[in-house]
Formats: C-alpha cells, sequence, structure tokens
C-alpha cells in the first residue's frame, strides 16, 4: 500500500483506517459518476439471495428495497452514510465513529434519528 506509513494505530483500528480510505473513495467515485450524469444503481448494493427465496418472493423483496432506497435517498447525506455503514457495512457504532471522526454517542442519535424518519416516510408512503 502507498500511504500505509501514514497508518497511525493510536487513533484506530488498521480495518477502521481501511474502511475510512475505502469510503472516501466510494464518495469521489460517486461524484465523479455524478459529474458525469451517470446514475448509480444503488440495488447493487444489496445482496439478494436468489437460492432461499421464490420468485415471487424475490419480487417483493426487490420492491421493499427500492421502497427503502428511494426513501433512503431524502434523507441527509450523513444520515445515508451512516445508515449505510452500520446495515450494509455491519460496523459498530465505534468503527462507525472512528471513520467519520464523530463521537460515539453522536452516531447513535443520529441512527436512531435517521431510522425514524426512514420509517416515517415508508409508512407515509404507504398510506
Amino acid at each position: 500500500m502507498a500511504h500505509q506509513a501514514s497508518y497511525d494505530p493510536a487513533k484506530g483500528a488498521f480495518s477502521t483506517w481501511l474502511f475510512r480510505i475505502a469510503r472516501n473513495a466510494v464518495i469521489n467515485h460517486q461524484a465523479q459518476q455524478r459529474r458525469r450524469g451517470i446514475a448509480i444503481e444503488l440495488e447493487e448494493i444489496a445482496h439478494v439471495s436468489a437460492e432461499t427465496r421464490s420468485p415471487e418472493e424475490m419480487v417483493i423483496h426487490k420492491e421493499a428495497l427500492q421502497r427503502l432506497l428511494q426513501q433512503m435517498s431524502t434523507l441527509s447525506p450523513r444520515d445515508q452514510d451512516i445508515l449505510a455503514l452500520k446495515f450494509a457495512g455491519r460496523l459498530t457504532n465505534r468503527e462507525i465513529a472512528q471513520i467519520l471522526e464523530l463521537n460515539e454517542k453522536t452516531v447513535s442519535v443520529i441512527l436512531l434519528r435517521g431510522l425514524r424518519k426512514l420509517r416515517q416516510l415508508i409508512e407515509e408512503s404507504d398510506k
């Protein structure tokens, strides 16, 4: 790795440092894609297990996922980042806090509020 010397163990785990680099690379890539006008398929990040689902279940799952992603796109970029790191990245609040350079309690509050907002948006869209 070209920048491995910039890793400081006192600031957190190697995996956290590496995840921050990956996150920044994804953000840069998405910014480039938006500038070019290319839509990024959010669905690509969702892993649907075809082996365990019937075709009907897969359609229902896909529709629910599309609704979720549509509603999630209305949240602030920070809320989207934190929710994605928590559920798609399967990171702990502590790891998220280290990556985003936030307080762990702040991450917890943002997650709670983001999930509440997401639930409210989905319930409103179901009416």
